[in-house]
């Protein structure tokens, strides 16, 4: 499980490894950049 060490507005650092756009964390602790325009639908 990925670890998340700091959240602040406009960034979160997991594993100590510091994103500044959004982030998908799966269970097996992998983390990955989200790719824009993934939006579900209405």
């Amino acid at each position: 499980m990925a670890k998340i060490n700091e959240l602040t507005f406009g960034s979160i650092v997991v594993e100590g490894k510091k994103y500044h756009r959004d982030v998908l964390i799966f269970a097996d602790g992998m983390v990955k950049r989200r790719k824009a325009g993934l939006r579900e639908r209405i």
